[in-house]
């Protein structure tokens, strides 16, 4: 275009000097150009596209509220003129380069500006912030930002691309694409930003404390789960590292495999398990003032396990065995009641299962070791203080802990609550299934008090909360990996309650590659169930 009207220009010249050559030339030009040019025709840009929107429990979006400006533009120096306020001189003169094609221009704008003659400005949503929260289970979306991939933008990709729009922006220009003088910016906003889709059990105020906790915590890798205790419903799920769903390529490149849920993933437990164990005894009629001298050590089958105190904890209680967290006290203690109770105790509880909790979403199943693949005594050893074969996911693990608050009824974890239509209103309710007695109201009032002691006077000192009680239990379990050095890699826990004495919330906290339990992980319940009491005081 600029050739064509640079050789326009040039013969205009030479027309005025009279030549016959010129003259034949310029009018060959000046016609079909003429012609062209007074043919209008509309020009439509988009300006941002949005598809169905993902909600907490309480309705708040957990996806589309991070606001974008846009400025569309005609293209002339007084429309770009008017951007330098807001934009940088580097931007600001790549504009004006692109003035010279007469093309509409959109450009991103860092906050809103008042609407002019030459130009309008729009708010848009991006899908995610950045952090994104709840990543892990909120999924992401292919490079054309229109289909899920992975999480609830998968499991629900269809509603969610059904509730599809976007915004666009109208010119009249000619035949050459260039604005023409005295038309209007015309704006059109199609199903924009809809109210359909998917509401969750995630409390966005949690989920935020959970996600902050954890940042300012030293765990690199692992998971925080918190459940409503009454029912199970996920109120919070967060896995490290996590992954910006803005910048995909990033943490494919991560070798800490940033994609991976591992509040979802199955993990040596340790000594979380205890209770487990201590409850199956209680049943089996050993009561907690059934007392064990720990010497540091105790020999099964020729095999020797030893206690985390190499002096011993001396002669000691159920009570101070599970707030000392004393493996030799429930290696004898297995031994005493046998395998069986404890495996279905567990089962009861729900470790060995996988639960579904949307499509493609899944809580995997672990292992919990049948009866017959208990062997011998030292299987069981291993057993009674939660290492061996068995292993169980952070969510897993933070159901039986609900159950424990919750007077001994077991429910199963979800995760969705509704569906909704365009205009706000409910379309579907998901139910949960009906929650099923796993233990009776006395073990789990005996085991409460055990655990009330664990963080009061035992080793779960650092969970205790500022704004209420808590009860819980520590663990650092020994995983079978090695690290490069050769080192054993551990996982450390803690899994709790609170408040002790009205159990609202069911709180685990996991750390991949540990130290110890007492500075990775009840810090981070402490803060955690502090975070959530400021938002929902008691």
């Amino acid at each position: 275009m600029f050739r064509k009207r640079f050789l326009a220009a040039l013969l205009a010249v030479l027309f005025l000097l009279g030549t016959l050559e010129a003259r034949i030339l310029y009018i060959g030009m000046k016609q079909p150009y003429s012609k062209v040019a007074s043919q209008g025709k509309a020009r439509t840009i988009t300006v941002a596209q949005s598809r169905g929107s993902i909600y907490d429990r309480n309705g708040e979006r957990l996806v589309g509220e991070t606001e974008k400006y846009f400025a569309v533009l005609k293209p002339n120096i007084a429309s770009v003129s008017m951007l330098g306020s807001v934009l940088s001189e580097e931007r600001m003169a790549e504009l004006f380069s692109e003035i010279g094609d007469e093309r509409p221009l959109l450009v991103s704008i860092p906050r809103p500006l008042v609407d002019t003659e030459n130009f309008k400005v729009l708010k848009t949503y991006e899908r995610y912030a950045s952090p994104q929260i709840a990543a892990h289970l909120i999924g992401y979306l292919d490079s054309s930002k229109s289909e899920g991939v992975s999480g609830i933008e998968k499991s629900f990709d269809e509603l969610l691309q059904g509730a599809a729009g976007k915004i666009s922006a109208s010119f009249v220009v000619n035949g050459f694409g260039s604005v023409m003088e005295g038309e209007e910016i015309n704006i059109r906003e199609e199903n924009y930003n809809s109210a359909e889709g998917i509401e969750l059990t995630l409390d966005k105020k949690i989920q935020t404390a959970v996600e902050e906790a954890l940042t300012n915590s030293t765990i690199e890798k692992g998971a925080v789960v918190v459940l409503d205790v009454k029912t199970s419903a996920i109120l919070a799920m967060a896995s490290r590292p996590a992954f910006d769903p803005n910048n995909l390529a990033a943490a494919l490149d991560d070798p800490n495999s940033p994609f991976i849920n591992r509040a979802l993933t199955p993990y040596s437990v340790g000594s979380v398990y205890k209770p487990i164990v201590a409850s199956a005894a209680i049943a089996a009629g050993i009561y907690p003032d059934y007392e064990y001298t720990c010497t540091g050590s105790i020999r099964v089958n020729n095999v020797v396990f030893n206690c985390h105190k190499h002096e011993g904890h001396g002669k000691i209680n159920m009570d101070e065995a599970i707030a000392l967290s004393c493996n030799v006290y429930f290696v004898n203690l297995a031994e005493q009641i046998g395998k069986e109770g404890i495996i279905d105790l567990s089962s009861k509880l729900g470790l060995g299962k996988s639960t579904t909790l949307a499509p493609n979403i899944i809580n995997e199943a672990g292992i919990l070791p049948a009866n017959a693949e208990i062997k011998n005594p030292g299987d069981l050893a291993n057993l009674s203080f939660g290492q061996g074969r068995l292993m169980a996911t952070p969510l897993q693990m933070a159901a039986v802990y609900a159950c424990y608050a919750n007077d001994g009824v077991y429910n199963e974890p979800y995760l969705l609550q509704k569906m909704l239509d365009g205009s706000g209103g409910v379309t579907a309710n998901y139910v949960p299934g009906e929650g099923t007695r796993a233990m009776s109201m006395h073990i789990t009032e005996l085991m409460k008090r055990m655990m009330l002691l664990t963080v009061t006077d035992g080793s779960g000192k650092a969970a205790k909360p500022t704004l209420c009680t808590a009860a819980g239990k520590t663990a650092t379990a020994q995983s079978g990996w090695y690290d490069e050095n050769g080192n054993e890699v551990l996982q450390t826990w803690f899994a709790g309650y609170f408040p002790a004495e009205k159990p609202q919330y069911a709180v685990v906290v996991m750390k991949e590659d540990g130290s110890t339990p007492i500075t990775d992980c009840a810090p981070v319940f402490k803060e955690i169930a502090d975070r959530i009491l400021a938002d929902y005081p008691l």
